[in-house]
């Protein structure tokens, strides 16, 4: 186990609306996230859209 890197698993939902189109329709999305801690702080090093 590597303790200075991790994979983050995002799951995003959202409601989109416009001024054309007030009628809402929602989104999702899926990432993976690959973090490296950088001394106290977590930086990210790869993003993939699932």
């Amino acid at each position: 186990m590597d303790a200075d890197n991790v994979t983050v698993l995002v799951m995003l939902n959202r409601m989109v609306s416009t001024k054309e189109a007030p009628e809402a329709a929602s989104s999702a999305s899926r990432l993976s996230l690959q973090m490296q801690r950088d001394g106290d702080t977590w930086k990210l090093a790869k993003l993939n859209a699932l």
